[in-house]
């Protein structure tokens, strides 16, 4: 289907600047520059946080053409080691030639033909801030989705996180973390008197909880990985060192892992901070990945269960990082599965 623009990309951005999420005033996403197919807008570059310094912050919104009512809303953080993104690269960063299934936009049209409202939300790669800033970004990120919720025709009770290895690391430390100070975005996001196209300050009164998890097979305790891999003894080893000062662990943290700060890791480890409030968990890992050693999907549903959390964990044989090694049409059935747990959890069945 071909796609229809709207309008001009300043449109977007003198609109975005209007609004605040203490109070949102609206804004008309059908003014934006958007996209029809197979019954769904996609609206791109919506901007959902600016901080000095730093290129605009923005998200592309998923939405079924025809719905009505208050629709859940899913959060999606991409995977490429915190230092790519396979939607939108930035300049400077290689590309991703490869993704799996949950890095796709026909992924996120089809779970808005489901009746969801589907936001794609970028962050700051480790090339342009260290941890916490992408946590902090997420967290702004699910802000502005539940304080704009009417606007985007979503439920502001009913916002789930999902994400793919990078990606799957921040919706776990995002779901496990709801109000950690440490976590709060930096004081210098834009407010008042900002330049056109900059989104407005931060709200701290507007939670940043999630209230369920999917985690695609995402990393948890960065110091455990390569002890891990090498043990597990898969045909071919580890895809990386991760306690390199090159891992992308490592860049994250801007600090080789054996001379990161005990103090650190324990900051970053989404398991510090599970708790009986933490909401539930999807995980799916591939028992033969070699990017990120199944222990971690063990480790987290081992602190989730001992702490009463309601979680669901499916570790899928011969299935590599992204799913590879297994047939498409079985990891089409991991997709159906993570969505039917979108539905168990939004009451949608």
């Amino acid at each position: 289907m071909q796609f229809k623009i709207a309008l001009a990309a300043a449109v977007l951005f003198g609109l975005v600047s209007q609004f605040s999420p203490a109070k949102a005033a609206g804004f008309d996403l059908a003014a934006m520059p958007h996209a029809e197919r197979e019954g769904v807008i996609e609206t791109p570059n919506v901007i959902y946080a600016s901080i000095s310094g730093y290129r605009p912050l923005d998200l592309t919104l998923y939405q079924p053409a025809n719905a009505s009512g208050a629709l859940p809303i899913v959060l999606y953080i991409h995977g490429g080691g915190w230092g790519l993104n396979p939607f939108k690269p930035i300049t400077g960063t290689p590309p991703n030639p490869q993704v799996g299934l949950g890095d796709t936009t026909e992924t996120f049209v089809k779970l808005a033909q489901r009746g969801y409202v589907v936001a794609n939300v970028t962050y700051r790669l480790s090339s342009e801030a260290k941890f916490p800033a992408q946590i902090q970004d997420i967290k702004q990120a699910v802000r502005f989705l539940r304080a704009h919720a009417s606007d985007i025709g979503g439920d502001p009770s009913h916002i789930i996180g999902w994400g793919s290895s990078a990606g799957g690391y921040l919706v776990v430390l995002l779901g496990t973390s709801c109000g950690v100070p440490a976590f709060e975005p930096p004081k210098a996001v834009a407010g008042p008197g900002a330049p056109p196209g900059a989104a407005p300050a931060v709200d701290l009164s507007v939670s940043d909880c999630v209230d369920a998890v999917a985690d695609w097979y995402g990393p948890v305790e960065f110091s455990k990985m390569d002890a891990e891999a090498a043990s597990n003894h898969l045909p071919g080893g580890s895809a990386m060192s991760h306690n390199s000062p090159t891992g992308p662990e490592s860049k994250l943290l801007g600090c080789a892992l054996p001379l990161c700060s005990a103090d650190l890791l324990k900051e970053a480890d989404p398991l510090t901070y599970v708790s009986a409030k933490t909401p539930p968990f999807l995980i799916i890992q591939g028992l033969a990945d070699t990017g990120v050693p199944v222990e971690q999907s063990e480790l987290l549903a081992a602190a989730l269960k001992s702490a009463a959390v309601p979680t669901t964990v499916h570790l899928v044989p011969h299935a590599n990082h992204m799913f590879f090694g297994i047939p498409l049409a079985d990891q089409e059935k991991l997709v159906d599965e993570t969505f039917a747990f979108f539905d168990r959890v939004s009451g949608k069945k």
